[in-house]
């Protein structure tokens, strides 16, 4: 099952996409859940990050749809974001906030198929991701956009290609909600991402730009960890 957002405010727009999926899962197999906002401000208001696609109408009433995928870029990095528009030349800018693909109005269920097609090819290569509740709200950071998860006091914080989010919380709880081969302790207060290791020297450890200590007691197992990714084909950073 997966979680479909409609942001649009046609709604001979919206049951075209919907009639569209409603074929496309009989024909492939696949079922969505649909939600339907009908203004960019009501599907950021109500929004958390549990959709996996998002259709995204450009040329809304209260804010366009361009400035709206600013904004849900800020809640979720993760989200396949597809827009919806009658000229292709208004689509371009949404590239600049990852959208997978752009469809042209009127929809037609060929055209629809065919980037359905591509649309999943991508999803299903991109990284699982995890919820970080933070002060403001959730955020859904995909796990391997993870440099390390640092640990200060009772909060943790998560250190992303798409900057720091803080939550409360124990490592002993993250280390639940991540793949074990790919994240290890280098000390009390890290956990880091294997794939985003380049290096080490003596007893520091090059993570993405960082500079992280290894303790003496677990540089053996870190190490070791580390190169059986390598090894698995999970990293060919290192050098």
């Amino acid at each position: 099952m997966y979680r479909v957002a409609i942001v649009e405010d046609e709604n001979e727009a919206v049951e075209a996409i919907e009639k569209c999926l409603v074929r496309y899962s009989s024909d492939e197999g696949i079922y969505f859940d649909v939600m339907v906002y009908d203004t960019g401000l009501k599907f950021l208001d109500a929004y958390s990050p549990a959709f996996d696609i998002v259709f995204m109408d450009i040329e809304m009433p209260d804010i366009d749809g361009i400035k709206t995928a600013e904004k849900l870029r800020q809640m979720d990095s993760c989200v396949g974001l597809v827009f919806i528009t009658n000229l292709a030349r208004y689509a371009i800018k949404g590239y600049e906030y990852d959208a997978l693909d752009y469809i042209l109005k009127p929809l037609s269920y060929p055209a629809f198929k065919l980037k359905l097609d591509r649309i999943f090819q991508r999803i299903k290569k991109n990284d699982k991701k995890i919820i970080i509740t933070t002060r403001t709200g959730q955020n859904a950071v995909g796990i391997n956009s993870i440099y390390y998860v640092e640990v200060s006091g009772h909060n943790l914080i998560y250190h992303t290609e798409t900057g720091d989010y803080s939550e409360y919380g124990t490592l002993k709880e993250v280390l639940k909600k991540l793949p074990e081969t790919q994240f290890m302790k280098c000390n009390n207060c890290y956990l880091v991402n294997l794939g985003h290791v380049r290096g080490y020297d003596g007893s520091v450890l090059t993570v993405g730009d960082y500079k992280i200590e290894i303790s003496r007691s677990r540089k053996k197992d870190f190490i070791s960890a580390y190169n059986a990714y390598r090894m698995a084909g999970g990293s060919d950073d290192y050098r």
